[in-house]
């Protein structure tokens, strides 16, 4: 699946959650009818809702240093990537400073828009883990 279509929602949260925070599972429980998972203390928990809960999205922010602001570009809904022209753009490039260009096969940089902030942090954050 590509990241930049990828929609908000709990399958998208689970993964965050495996991917990019550590969790060592993350599914949902039909039992509970709802979406839980191991973090690394061993106790079960709900799944932080990453991808429509700025609070929940925040640590990854945090952890990876990224650049935020809206996104406006008239015209067209979307652009041949799939990401869509306005909403919210997350941005990491490590290496700004010593080069001009963009290697999309480097680990140091990722670059995100989405309609909400969260969904673009969380879509930023698997690029930066190279996931799925």
């Amino acid at each position: 699946m590509n990241i930049n279509t990828m929609p908000a929602g709990r399958e998208l949260d689970a993964l965050v959650a495996t991917k990019v925070m550590g969790w060592r599972t993350a599914h949902f429980d039909a039992s509970y009818g709802k979406w839980i998972g191991v973090p690394l203390d061993d106790y079960w928990e709900d799944v932080p809702a990453y991808s429509t809960d700025l609070a929940a999205a925040w640590p990854l922010l945090d952890r990876f240093g990224f650049v935020v602001g809206p996104h406006f570009q008239a015209g067209w809904s979307t652009d041949p990537s799939g990401m869509p022209r306005d909403g919210w753009f997350v941005f990491r490039d490590w290496e700004s400073s010593v080069r001009s260009t963009f290697d999309e096969d480097s680990d140091r940089w990722a670059l995100a828009i989405a309609e909400t902030l969260p969904l673009a942090l969380c879509r930023a954050a698997l690029k930066m883990v190279r996931q799925p």
